[in-house]
């Protein structure tokens, strides 16, 4: 979405945060794939922890958080961290759109 979105709004940055390296090491290859175009594209690239840990992911979320202007999300109403991203989003006072 946001790759398409940069084509027509140069002014839109992809950032990308890693929870940690090799985050995509267990995927099946064709997810790879399409991980690595969504990195080719993006504008900068963060990795958050050195390492896989029980909150990466949180510590992660929030990073990205704490970074934008506004949170692109595609949320689908269940429990989990993207509802949990977008709660904090919310009380960073961050605008919220969801694309779904």
């Amino acid at each position: 979405y946001v790759v398409k979105l940069k084509a027509d709004h140069p002014e839109v940055k992809l950032v990308c945060a890693l929870p940690f390296p090799e985050f995509d090491r267990t995927w099946a290859t064709h997810w790879q794939s399409r991980y690595h175009v969504l990195l080719e594209h993006s504008d900068y690239t963060k990795i958050v922890s050195p390492s896989y840990s029980k909150e990466c992911f949180f510590l992660r979320n929030k990073w990205m958080v704490n970074h934008a202007q506004h949170v692109i999300a595609l949320y689908t109403g269940e429990e989990g961290g993207t509802r949990n991203t977008l709660l904090y989003a919310k009380q960073q006072n961050r605008s919220i759109y969801n694309v779904l």
